[in-house]
Parts: C-alpha cells; sequence; structure tokens
C-alpha cells in the first residue's frame, strides 16, 4: 500500500490506491500476485476461504503450496 503525503496529486494516487485494494479485497475469488519466480507476494482475503491460508499464511511461499500435487510438479 502506498504512504499517503500532502500534495493533491499523491492524494489522489493514495484514494486510487484505496479504491483498488478495496476492489482486490472484496472479490469473492482468490487474487494471488506471484513474482517471476513463484513466490506470492500478495492474496487478497478471499484466498483464506478458497484455500484455507491466510494471505499471511501464503505471503514468502511459492505457488506450489497451494496447487494439487500434479500441476505443483509442472510449475518452476
Amino acid at each position: 500500500m502506498l504512504k499517503k503525503n500532502d500534495t493533491p496529486l499523491d492524494d489522489k494516487i493514495h484514494a486510487l490506491d484505496q479504491l483498488h485494494k478495496g476492489v482486490i479485497d472484496n472479490a469473492v475469488e482468490a487474487i494471488i500476485i506471484i513474482d517471476s519466480k513463484g513466490i506470492i507476494q500478495s492474496a487478497n482475503t478471499a484466498t483464506k476461504k478458497i484455500f484455507g491460508r491466510s494471505a499471511k499464511e501464503l505471503q514468502g511461499k511459492n505457488i506450489k503450496v497451494i496447487m494439487l500435487d500434479h500441476d505443483a510438479a509442472k510449475h518452476n
């Protein structure tokens, strides 16, 4: 999340950041963001409902931890 500063442009950027965060967090589908190595950078709240693991639990782990074995074997 972006840090809010005191310029009008920063206020607009911060507002958009909050809007996007709200949309992602309230989506009914899991949204998981990974880096190029498959490491989970962030996940929304639906991830817990769907995969049984919170975003905090998953952050920093490889995406394979939530994949079925036959799919995980094909990844990275």
